[in-house]
């Protein structure tokens, strides 16, 4: 069996850009982590791609050569792989793309349906089914349309189809809010109420409605304040560092899975914890960071959960009394 792990940043997605190096960073953590547990389930035979200006893998995989056009190399590689997990980013379609890519080939796609993956790349799409299906989340509204609502709290812009703090931005007063909406292209962005409490995510795994929870995050993210529009940043997590929340967390979770039936495999979910309870923030269907954390944190391989799915059609089950938090630094890219 031939397996084609396909990472959007370090396998060549910007080969004709500049490269970040957090964004390779975090790239390479949540590749490396999941072509670990791969290779500890005893596949041998797995493929990927590698941006030339990155040093080589250390692991026991094929880094096929990228010539020409990459979207043509990530084509070869699906039709030459029996499945594909793809790590790509929402933003600007490119996991719609690649998810449409292995949907038209022979592999198996071990991820969510291009219509799941389409709908939680807008937030505004993702609100309106949140809220069709009466789970609590963040009211979100186009900016460009939106007569802006007075907020006691402050309001949050970013992208509609950003990925985590990327363009994610604070204002606390009207005046804030004039002056960026006066900076930035406003057609891609959408306004939303600032939600006071503990931010925090949930790791979970998705197949034809059914969800089993894996973890429940705490987020170490803040916006800046010696930032003159208080840009959002994620320094960390603690992966399950919200055990305590678990029920609550489960909840949303079961929730979110029956909604959206088109969700497949690892499924990452922001949140907002309140006195209230949990609110949702966005649906993120693919491989999070939290990932690189959770075969520590679970005593168990949950390459081997997923793969399961795939295999045995049925949704594994888990026991979290031996689970613990890892506290997971962004920056230094360790897992402590």
């Amino acid at each position: 069996m031939r397996l084609f792990i396909c990472e959007f940043i370090t396998g060549g997605g910007l080969q004709d850009k500049e490269l970040p190096d957090g964004l390779a960073r975090e790239g390479n953590m949540m590749l490396e982590a999941v072509l670990t547990d791969l290779l500890q389930t005893g596949i041998t035979d797995i493929i990927t791609t590698r941006d030339d200006r990155l040093d080589e893998l250390s692991l026991p995989v094929k880094q096929t050569a990228i010539n020409g056009d990459i979207y043509s190399c990530w084509q070869s590689c699906m039709d030459d792989a029996d499945a594909v997990l793809i790590i790509a980013p929402e933003s600007e379609n490119v996991l719609f793309n690649l998810t449409l890519m292995a949907e038209r080939s022979d592999c198996y796609l071990l991820g969510s349906s291009s219509g799941s993956v389409q709908m939680n790349s807008s937030k505004l799409s993702t609100a309106n089914l949140l809220h069709k299906n009466n789970i609590t989340c963040i009211e979100t509204s186009a900016l460009e349309d939106k007569t802006v609502d007075e907020s006691q709290n402050g309001w949050v812009i970013k992208p509609d189809d950003g990925v985590g703090a990327e363009d994610c931005y604070f204002c606390a007063d009207r005046d804030e809010l004039d002056e960026l909406i006066s900076s930035i292209n406003t057609e891609n962005f959408v306004i939303q109420e600032y939600v006071p409490g503990i931010p925090a995510s949930l790791s979970m795994i998705c197949h034809q409605g059914k969800t089993q929870l894996l973890a429940c995050n705490k987020q170490m993210f803040s916006f800046d304040p010696d930032s003159p529009t208080a840009k959002g940043e994620l320094q960390g997590l603690v992966v399950n560092g919200m055990l305590e929340k678990w029920d609550m967390f489960n909840t949303v979770a079961q929730n979110i899975a029956r909604a959206d039936t088109g969700l497949w495999g690892y499924i990452g979910v922001d949140l907002i914890v309140t006195e209230a309870g949990a609110v949702v923030v966005e649906i993120n269907p693919r491989l999070t960071t939290s990932y690189v954390g959770l075969r520590r944190s679970l005593s168990l391989n949950p390459a081997e959960l997923i793969l399961s799915i795939w295999q045995n059609g049925v949704m594994p089950e888990v026991n979290k009394k031996d689970f613990i938090p890892v506290n997971l630094q962004l920056e230094e890219a360790n897992v402590v």
